[in-house]
């Protein structure tokens, strides 16, 4: 009882597509967070030269104005272009914030989350919540990240203290206090990846377990799909070009030739002057298929010759019952010609035996 109960089946097409549109997908809201705080600190790091420039101007128009309505002026004038670069800046962050929700499966629209769900105000279902495994997982990930963040911060305060000892002077500060900014940012972005890529594929590796069904729901799942006309259009092709594969290996008997890869695929093509307009596939087979094609040409007397780049070119390209391609005429003849040349000689001699 216990065997039917676990979840060992992989989930099939169908399963997938219901909680797709049930809004049930691998998603960690943490790494696009992680993504967009990383371009963010590449970002004003870059521009931070820059806005600081701009903002020393805003400063020096204000302190060279002369009354209140010159000052307004000359800061409305200074602030154009860093309020445009900020802006600028914003709608980068928002951009790349949307490609990595695009990146963890696009945006989903799902109705059924739209519906007031009355039962998640109950207390009782709150606390259960908070107090599940997976609350306890995401407190623990809270704890880590601020922890670390916290021992990243103090090192790097270590190091900027250490520095500002040595040096005297507003200059000497400005540049120790943007060089530990500038560590901080960095080591918060890669910190931030990292565990969003770990936690993202946590996420995953249970999104797929919630996923997987006991035998019972794949036999159900299996029953239900069998009803769909596209399904069963899919099986019955499946099932013709298996039992015509199959067919097709018994008929290596009639070949003229078997070519092989040498082991791993095998074409049989068949050619009678004046029956045939050009050489037919008349089986081919990979694995198990191919070594049984090779043993019942071995059997009839048929040769079998290895040429890896045709015989892969032959088995990709040409299905059981059809004439090989234009493109492969030239190979294919010299194959051909070959085995003429081989029964001419092995004729000869026999008669010269005689």
């Amino acid at each position: 009882m216990a065997e039917r109960d676990e979840r060992i089946f992989p989930a099939l097409p169908q399963r997938r597509q219901r909680a797709h549109e049930q809004g049930e997908i691998a998603r960690s809201r943490g790494l696009t967070t992680a993504i967009s705080f990383a371009a963010f600190a590449i970002i004003a790091a870059s521009a931070e030269p820059f806005l600081g420039r701009q903002l020393l101007g805003v400063f020096r128009a204000a302190a060279a104005a002369s009354s209140s309505d010159d000052i307004a002026v000359a800061l409305g004038q200074s602030l154009i272009l860093p309020v445009t670069c900020m802006l600028s800046i914003a709608v980068m962050l928002s951009a790349i914030a949307v490609a990595g929700t695009f990146l963890q499966g696009g945006i989903v629209f799902a109705p059924a989350r739209v519906i007031p769900d009355f039962t998640r105000l109950n207390p009782m279902s709150f606390f259960a919540r908070i107090f599940s495994t997976a609350g306890a997982v995401e407190l623990a990930k809270d704890a880590i990240k601020v922890g670390l963040v916290v021992i990243i911060s103090w090192k790097i305060a270590e190091g900027a203290f250490a520095a500002g000892e040595s040096g005297h002077g507003i200059g000497n500060a400005l540049i120790i206090l943007s060089v530990a900014i500038h560590r901080l940012l960095y080591s918060c972005a890669a910190l931030a990846i990292v565990i969003a890529i770990a936690d993202y594929a946590y996420k995953s590796y249970k999104y797929e377990g919630e996923l997987r069904m006991t035998r019972q729901e794949f036999l159900d799942e299996l029953k239900q799909e069998e009803g769909n006309p596209q399904v069963k259009r899919a099986v019955r092709r499946a099932q013709r070009r298996h039992f015509k594969r199959v067919r097709g290996i018994h008929q290596a008997a009639s070949a003229s030739v078997v070519i092989t890869n040498p082991t791993h695929l095998a074409v049989a093509l068949r050619y009678r002057r004046g029956f045939d307009q050009a050489p037919l596939m008349v089986a081919k087979g990979a694995g198990e298929g191919a070594q049984r094609i090779v043993a019942i040409a071995r059997l009839a007397a048929v040769p079998v010759l290895e040429n890896r780049a045709l015989a892969r070119a032959l088995f990709i390209g040409v299905e059981v019952g059809e004439q090989i391609p234009p493109r492969l005429y030239r190979a294919v003849a010299e194959v051909l010609a070959m085995i003429m040349r081989m029964e001419r000689q092995h004729r000869s001699s026999g008669a010269q035996e005689v």
